[in-house]
Protein backbone atom coordinates (compact mmCIF):
# COMPACT_ATOMS: atom_id res chain seq x y z
CA UNK A 1 0.00 0.00 0.00
CA UNK A 2 1.00 3.40 -0.47
CA UNK A 3 0.02 6.22 1.65
CA UNK A 4 1.27 9.73 0.24
CA UNK A 5 0.36 13.83 1.17
CA UNK A 6 0.28 15.95 -1.60
CA UNK A 7 0.54 19.97 -1.58
CA UNK A 8 0.35 21.90 -4.37
CA UNK A 9 0.68 19.15 -6.54
CA UNK A 10 3.61 17.33 -5.89
CA UNK A 11 4.18 14.61 -3.11
CA UNK A 12 5.45 16.07 0.00
CA UNK A 13 5.87 12.43 2.07
CA UNK A 14 4.92 9.13 1.42
CA UNK A 15 5.15 5.20 3.28
CA UNK A 16 5.17 2.18 1.31
CA UNK A 17 3.71 -0.83 3.83
CA UNK A 18 3.84 -4.83 2.37
CA UNK A 19 5.34 -7.92 2.33
CA UNK A 20 8.27 -7.48 -0.09
CA UNK A 21 10.57 -9.88 -1.27
CA UNK A 22 13.51 -7.97 -1.54
CA UNK A 23 17.20 -7.24 -0.29
CA UNK A 24 16.65 -4.38 -1.28
CA UNK A 25 15.52 -1.23 0.22
CA UNK A 26 12.10 0.25 0.13
CA UNK A 27 12.81 3.54 1.78
CA UNK A 28 14.83 4.64 -1.92
CA UNK A 29 11.51 4.59 -3.63
CA UNK A 30 9.46 6.54 -0.82
CA UNK A 31 12.50 8.87 -1.19
CA UNK A 32 12.31 9.06 -4.92
CA UNK A 33 8.78 9.73 -5.21
CA UNK A 34 9.41 13.40 -2.57
CA UNK A 35 9.05 16.07 -4.52
CA UNK A 36 7.36 14.65 -7.78
CA UNK A 37 4.27 16.48 -9.32
CA UNK A 38 1.04 14.31 -9.59
CA UNK A 39 1.00 13.10 -13.19
CA UNK A 40 1.84 9.86 -14.31
CA UNK A 41 5.29 10.56 -16.56
CA UNK A 42 6.92 12.33 -13.72
CA UNK A 43 5.97 9.62 -11.19
CA UNK A 44 7.34 6.94 -13.43
CA UNK A 45 10.13 8.40 -14.17
CA UNK A 46 10.56 8.51 -10.40
CA UNK A 47 10.07 5.02 -9.92
CA UNK A 48 12.22 3.89 -12.80
CA UNK A 49 14.97 5.89 -11.06
CA UNK A 50 14.81 4.12 -7.36
CA UNK A 51 15.47 0.87 -9.36
CA UNK A 52 12.01 -0.81 -8.41
CA UNK A 53 13.43 -4.30 -8.75
CA UNK A 54 16.02 -3.81 -6.87
CA UNK A 55 14.22 -1.91 -4.21
CA UNK A 56 10.55 -3.16 -4.12
CA UNK A 57 10.45 -6.31 -6.32
CA UNK A 58 9.04 -7.21 -9.59
CA UNK A 59 6.29 -4.07 -10.19
CA UNK A 60 5.98 -2.01 -13.36
CA UNK A 61 6.66 1.38 -12.83
CA UNK A 62 3.76 2.63 -15.44
CA UNK A 63 1.07 0.30 -13.62
CA UNK A 64 2.38 1.78 -9.65
CA UNK A 65 2.15 5.36 -11.27
CA UNK A 66 -1.62 4.85 -12.34
CA UNK A 67 -1.96 3.16 -8.44
CA UNK A 68 -0.56 6.10 -6.95
CA UNK A 69 -2.79 8.61 -9.46
CA UNK A 70 -6.11 6.31 -8.39
CA UNK A 71 -5.53 6.93 -5.15
CA UNK A 72 -5.05 10.49 -4.86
Amino acid sequence: AFNFNVKDDKITEDKIYGDFFTAGDPHKVEQALVGVTMDASSIEEALTKADLNANLGHADPSELAQLILSAN
